[in-house]
């Protein structure tokens, strides 16, 4: 997680590793709203992806986009693995922190 000056969290990466890896990068822009989700994804069978989700300033989905990079493609790499995932705001690790700033 990395955050600004003022606190805010400005990025989020979190890595998932069923049988598949998936590399989630999320941006949030200053008032702590998703901007932007960037995930990356490889397979044993040398499948590689790219999916983006941009946001509005609202933090609603606005336009998606996926790309095979590379390979043959895997049956765990369905889009809904992807994008019908609940996306953490700025906010929710603001309040699940211990940490005191």
């Amino acid at each position: 997680m990395a955050v600004d000056r003022k606190g805010v969290v400005r990025r989020y990466e979190m890595q998932a590793a069923p049988k598949i890896i998936l590399t989630y990068r999320h941006y949030y822009d200053e008032a702590a709203v998703s901007a932007f989700v960037y995930i990356i994804g490889g397979a044993a069978n040398g499948t590689r992806i790219q999916h983006r989700i941009y946001f509005d300033e609202n933090g609603k989905r606005i336009w998606e986009a996926h790309k095979n990079v590379e390979g043959q493609g895997y049956p765990g790499f369905p889009s809904s693995l992807m994008t019908n995932s609940p996306f953490p705001s700025g906010e929710d690790f603001a309040a699940a922190s211990q940490c005191k700033r």
